[in-house]
């Protein structure tokens, strides 16, 4: 079995996306539990957490605020700026409209004060992770994305079709499938992190056994333990594989850009304990956003100067994000209806190879007579 030196490690509520990179990254063996115990030195003060605490859990904030960082602290912002293709258009506004609840994040200056917002950072520890957020974690910590490039749902993850896993006239895996498979175990065997994630949970395959009579994946579940193995038949169309390689000297090169952001920039300013509060409700854009911003931008489709935007806009744009977040609430039930028929599905096609299997017995015998 490969990737026998993977730890195990258990998570915050919902933190299970933080627990699964920090598995697959494997902290001891590439020394990166250095890295994260010197972050945790820096700022473990700031959650006054217990000494007997598990190493893991201190981790999983040290993996957050990083995540604070590569929007709010100058240094690693402006590094991955130019080291990370996609940060500027697409993964900083997804960090900041995640930390901020702010969609506006072209229109400010990063906010060095909320690294200080102890409560706010512990409140995203325990918000479960989009892909976006632990592709840019695994980088950091030396990681390259490798995806799947044929198809997929545009997220550069590896899926399957029922058709693909299950074919009802063969009882075997079809070739598509064995493709992505030896992707899949390849990522495994060279010792990139690979994640699994499972609908609403993340999951870190630890190795995947295709052979002719044997396809089974093993993998970590931060929330319900260690080694578990599954049919790879019994897979669904909705969960998404992440492959992942590991580069040391990616991780070298990272290490000093790693440590000066956990040096947190003073600031005389302070969040309000009603902004910061876990129990408080999300950050709306009005308590952000100062009155009457005023921008110049140019682009393509024109210049637009001096735009000022008003309480009245943040108000409606409010508003607005709580019609967007009904709607994903809505998707997601769908998702779990139509996940609940696809598992009696996939039972009705295995019963379906079962019998097709006993009929070819049948004539076998059949024909012995």
């Amino acid at each position: 079995m490969v990737n026998e030196d993977m730890p195990y490690f258990r998570q915050f509520p919902n933190a299970c996306g933080l627990t699964s990179l920090l598995m697959a990254l494997k902290p001891a063996p590439r020394k990166i539990d250095a890295i994260l115990n010197y972050g945790w030195d820096k700022i473990g003060a700031m959650f006054q957490a217990s000494s007997k605490e598990s190493p893991e859990y201190r981790w999983q904030r040290v993996l957050e605020f990083l995540l604070t960082a590569c929007t709010q602290h100058p240094l690693l912002r402006s590094y991955l700026k130019e080291h990370y293709p996609t940060f500027s258009k697409q993964v900083c506004p997804w960090l900041e409209n995640a930390l901020l609840n702010l969609a506006w994040d072209d229109l400010r200056e990063p906010h060095p004060v909320l690294l200080h917002a102890t409560d706010l950072i512990m409140h995203r520890v325990k918000t479960m992770k989009h892909n976006v957020e632990l592709k840019i974690l695994a980088f950091l910590f030396g990681c390259r994305f490798l995806p799947w490039k044929k198809g997929g749902d545009g997220t550069g993850a590896v899926t399957f079709t029922r058709e693909e896993l299950l074919d009802s006239n063969e009882s075997q895996l079809a070739p598509s499938a064995i493709k992505k498979l030896a992707f899949i175990q390849k990522g495994l065997k060279n010792e990139g992190p690979v994640l699994w994630g499972a609908s609403f949970h993340w999951l870190t395959p630890k190795d995947l056994q295709v052979e002719e009579d044997v396809n089974v994946l093993i993998y970590h579940d931060p929330m319900g333990g260690h080694d578990h193995s599954i049919q790879i038949t019994s897979l669904r169309e909705t969960d998404l594989f992440y492959v992942f390689t590991f580069d040391a000297q990616l991780l070298e090169e990272h290490i000093p850009i790693l440590k000066q952001s956990f040096d947190i920039p003073v600031v005389e300013a302070q969040l309000s304990p009603e902004v910061i509060s876990v129990e408080a409700e999300p950050l709306a854009p009005h308590q952000i956003v100062k009155q009457n911003v005023t921008i110049e931008e140019e682009e393509e489709g024109g210049k637009f100067d001096n735009i000022e935007f008003s309480d009245d806009v943040v108000f409606k744009k409010e508003a607005f994000a709580q019609q967007i977040k009904t709607l994903l609430d809505e998707v997601a039930m769908k998702d779990q209806q139509l996940t609940e028929k696809n598992e009696k599905l996939i039972e009705l096609k295995r019963q379906l190879v079962q019998k097709n299997r006993e009929i070819k017995k049948l004539k076998k015998k059949l024909g012995k007579l």
